[in-house]
């Protein structure tokens, strides 16, 4: 009994020492996440890296997005499952058989029992299907049943009953419940020697080791079978409680075992036997009855619990300790100093020993806020809401209570002196026969001081995250800034950051990252700035370096490592691809802890996270097109074929979802797709797998999608072409039957059209005529009319000029008449002045203007308007010019002209050149032609 007790404490002890360990990371599946029973039962994997439970409500199927329940064949809890090429095997009650995967991509049962259903025990379950060549093994409580996939026949193999079937190579055994051990030889149960005499508890599994085998018995710890015999192995489970009972055990593939419970949840023990984690309801761990345990083919360990899944990722580069009960709060900065680990968090500084599981203490009088830890020299210093504090050991020592502190910074070549980056300004902390001690503040600077580094140059530089950055000077023999230069080319920003890598101050905003060199001012770095700025990565300008000499970015999806000798050369170190969700820290205060290992620590909101960055190696991972669907627009539904992707008009709003076999629980999955011939640019990456289409046109398309697991893309592109029929009124028969249609119809409407043409033509062609023949008359009308208007004036024309003629023939003879009684009058006495009087009347008649009126008035009849133009274009012209002119039109020569003028040719001659100045006619042009022209 005092044995007993004891046994429980220790065990009680390991449950409470369990509570403070780094664990991997786990996710847990609840029956809400995957719409099914409770119970898990038995799990497998096919070769796309699927994975299949054995639910209460059937077969379980989980691609890596999706789950998807098969309801088992008749309705029972289905017990097994195995993957075996393209097909899952699964048993339940009274049935066992295969699904396989349909054109569609949902699995179809077939049953292999229903032939032998006569042969079948009364109640019999099936618990454990095994494979070895082309045989597969249901087992039940009852019997053995082998069936032969080339043969599809079955044999039975009668046993006295069984508790449990294992493999050892290409044999198989079983334990009945007496505890004698049968070998399963030729379809027969033979006792055999192989596992010895061993009676003392029922075997839950057996490991085969290079020294013998190992057995796992229920209740009573691992044994050793060798050819003398076998003798218990010594294991962590041995001073467990003795109440322990172990369901299923698995060896992992790195040699360790997965040992589960029925109450004390999930064990692993090293191949020596030595427990490395436990996982239970307190850690982690969904449920404490273990019914499962698989190992995927990334070594992930899956749980099939009494209540859900769970997924561990046992070789993830990062372990999680988890604050559960809230005692130490949110993790600040971590630090190992001396054999401990120390952790600042938002309520104090805590401690406990180096690789234990023990439980966090607070260290005396640190209670609130720490904001650093900063090990300088042999001495570790701690930055206090309530000041400054030098630690030793589990104890705190006050050196300063002056505002509070944010940082220390060892004084360039003065071991013996620290500054302190206080709220308030900057203090001094001096050493004094091998004691520290507060040596006061530093005048000038009232500021907080959060970030304080030296440049390469010896000058100060402090970060106010609202106020910008400062270069000050210092005299520390007068404890006094001296000089003050705010930097007013950087940009402020929320959460900016400033470190000191090696000889270089980087200061980082959300406008980018700068780094100063020397003596030089900042400049911006442009492959450190496009680590925030692609993709949206800013969330803080926080940095840090590590003691390997990386410097640390911290983005929305990841964190960037830039090592010694890549900084500056455009060459990152590594992408480590943890997301701001999962580091879960404590924005713009992001820290980088050591660990001796090598390993690195960042605090969260609830713990830490311990980093084995060399860990985050990409992995190979593909992307898949699940199953799917088309609605039509009237909510029918039909499912997407693989061979069959024609679909008929009216399906045109696509559904279905992409996976990836990935079961990385630390790392994002997310998803990008483009439907080519609709919409040609891919969307953006997203966490939702679903992808739809709506009120698509007829034609046709290809799908194209890719995933990426943390930063690392899929290998392929997964493609699926489909096609949506047009209507039946827009198909290709239609479209002939309407170009049929159309020829007919247009010879139709053309013959019609060419009647009506013919007649509309022929109606018009004689109302044409009838019009052509009114204009006829009109015309020959208006032609007489006009004929008869132009004899007339051509009567009156040449009745004027007759009666001109004969008036100036009348006048003429009047005055040769008057010539004549004049001359017969005459006498010597008065003949001269006879003579003279003669001539007088002679002149006269030469001289009368009447001639040429008559003349002129006759001459715009035949001519008309000539006279009025030539006034109009040469208003300098004489009377005499205008009878010259008139003369020159009716083309008489200057000797004709002459006497009707009355003039000597000579004169005329004259008159036409002055016509011609006065018309201002140059050389070349002929003055009659230009008379004739007007």
């Amino acid at each position: 009994m005092r044995l007993k007790r004891f046994c429980v404490l220790f065990f009680l002890l390991t449950v409470a020492l369990s509570f403070g360990q780094e664990i991997p990371p786990i996710k847990a599946f609840t029956s809400k996440n995957y719409q099914a029973g409770n119970q898990n039962w038995s799990i497998t994997q096919d070769t796309q890296n699927n994975l299949f439970f054995a639910n209460n409500e059937g077969l379980l199927h989980y691609d890596g997005n999706n789950w998807t329940l098969y309801n088992s064949p008749n309705k029972t809890i289905m017990r097994s499952v195995l993957a075996i090429g393209e097909r899952i095997y699964s048993g339940c009650y009274m049935e066992f058989g295969y699904w396989e995967k349909d054109n569609t991509g949902h699995y179809q049962y077939t049953s292999i029992s229903k032939d032998i259903a006569g042969r079948l025990v009364e109640d019999e379950q099936f618990w454990s299907i095994q494979q070895v060549d082309d045989l597969v093994l249901f087992q039940s409580l009852d019997r053995i049943y082998i069936y032969n996939t080339r043969t599809a026949t079955i044999e039975t193999v009668p046993t006295p009953g069984i508790f449990k079937m294992y493999r050892q190579g290409n044999t198989f055994y079983f334990q009945d419940n007496a505890l004698d051990f049968y070998r399963i030889d030729q379809q027969l149960a033979q006792p055999t020697q192989d596992l010895s005499d061993f009676d003392k508890d029922r075997v839950v599994a057996l490991f085969p080791t290079g020294t013998g085998t190992l057995m796992l018995s229920q209740t009573s710890g691992f044994y050793r079978l060798t050819p003398e015999g076998y003798t218990p192995w010594p294991t962590a489970l041995d001073t467990m409680a003795s109440d322990l009972r172990v369901y299923a055990a698995i060896q992992l593939e790195n040699g360790n075992f997965a040992i589960g419970t029925v109450a004390y949840g999930l064990m692993i023990l090293d191949s020596q036997g030595n427990l490395l984690t436990q996982f239970n309801q307190r850690n982690g761990l969904s449920n404490n009855t273990i019914l499962a345990l698989y190992e995927d083919a990334d070594n992930n360990l899956w749980a099939g619990l009494d209540n859900g899944i769970d997924v561990l990722n046992l070789n993830a580069p990062l372990k999680i300790y988890t604050d559960i009960n809230g005692a130490i709060g949110s993790v600040y900065t971590a630090v190992e100093h001396e054999g401990r680990l120390y952790l600042g968090t938002n309520q104090g500084l805590f401690y406990r020993s180096t690789n234990s599981n023990e439980d966090f203490r607070r260290v005396d009088g640190t209670n609130g806020q720490v904001w650093e830890l900063q090990r300088i020299g042999d001495a570790l210093f701690c930055a206090h809401n309530d000041g400054t504090f030098l630690i030793d050991g589990t104890s705190a020592k006050m050196l300063s209570d002056h505002s509070g502190s944010w940082t220390f910074l060892a004084v360039n070549d003065a071991p013996d002196k620290i500054l302190v980056g206080n709220y308030q300004g900057i203090s001094l902390l001096t050493k004094n026969n091998n004691t520290w001690e507060f040596a006061g503040v530093l005048d000038g600077f009232g500021y907080s001081a959060r970030f304080l580094f030296y440049d390469s140059s010896g000058d100060l530089w402090v970060n106010h995250e609202y106020k910008g950055v400062y270069r000050l000077k210092l005299n520390l023999e007068q404890r006094a800034i001296t000089e003050t230069t705010r930097d007013i080319a950087l940009p402020l920003g929320k959460n900016s950051g400033m470190v000191r890598y090696k000889d270089r101050l980087v200061y980082a905003t959300e406008s980018g990252v700068y780094v100063k060199e020397g003596n030089s001012e900042f400049q911006r770095d442009s492959l450190l700035s496009s680590a925030y700025q692609l993709d949206n990565q800013y969330v803080t300008g926080q940095l840090d370096v590590d003691k390997q000499e990386n410097l640390w970015l911290f983005g929305a999806n990841q964190i960037k490592i830039y090592g010694p000798s890549s900084f500056g050369r455009s060459i990152v170190m590594k992408n480590i691809s943890l997301s701001e969700d999962i580091r879960n820290q404590v924005i713009g205060f992001e820290e980088v802890g050591n660990t001796i290992e090598g390993d690195h620590i960042l605090g969260t909101t609830s713990g830490y996270l311990n980093l084995d960055i060399s860990g985050f190696v990409p992995r190979l991972n593909t992307v898949y097109i699940g199953n799917g669907y088309m609605l039509s627009e009237k909510g029918e539904r039909r499912d997407i074929a693989a061979e069959d992707t024609d679909f008929v008009s009216g399906f045109n709003s696509l559904h279905l979802k992409l996976y990836t076999p990935n079961y990385d629980t630390y790392l994002n999955k997310e998803f990008r797709y483009r439907l080519l011939d609709f919409r040609e640019q891919w969307s953006s990456w997203s966490e939702d797998n679903n992808v739809v289409f709506e009120n698509l046109p007829p034609g046709s398309y290809t799908l194209e999608a890719q995933s990426r697991v943390g930063l690392n893309s899929s290998a392929n592109t997964a493609r699926m072409s489909f096609t949506i029929a047009k209507p039946w009124y827009a198909s290709n028969w239609a479209v002939g039957c309407y170009v049929v249609l159309g020829l007919i119809s247009m010879l139709v409407v053309n013959e019609v059209y060419r009647r009506r043409y013919k007649k509309q033509k022929q109606k018009i062609e004689r109302e044409n005529n009838r019009q052509l023949e009114l204009e006829r008359l009109k015309n020959e009308k208006q032609s007489i009319a006009l004929k008869n208007a132009n004899l007339e004036r051509d009567m009156a024309s040449k009745n004027q000029e007759l009666a001109t003629a004969t008036m100036g023939m009348a006048r003429k003879n009047e005055a040769l008449q008057g010539i004549k009684k004049d001359l017969d009058k005459i006498d010597e006495k008065d003949a001269r002045a006879l003579l003279k009087r003669v001539k007088s009347i002679i002149e006269e008649n030469l001289n009368d203007s009447s001639d040429w009126e008559l003349f002129q008035k006759a001459f715009n009849n035949v001519d008309k308007d000539f006279i009025k133009t030539l006034k109009n274009k040469y208003p300098k012209l004489t009377p005499n010019d205008l009878k010259l002119c008139t003369y020159l039109r009716l083309n008489l020569s200057s000797k004709e002209i002459a006497p009707l003028l009355n003039i000597s040719v000579r004169s005329v001659e004259i008159s036409r050149y002055r016509l011609r100045k006065k018309m201002e006619l140059p050389t070349g042009i002929n003055l009659v032609d230009h008379i004739l022209s007007i």
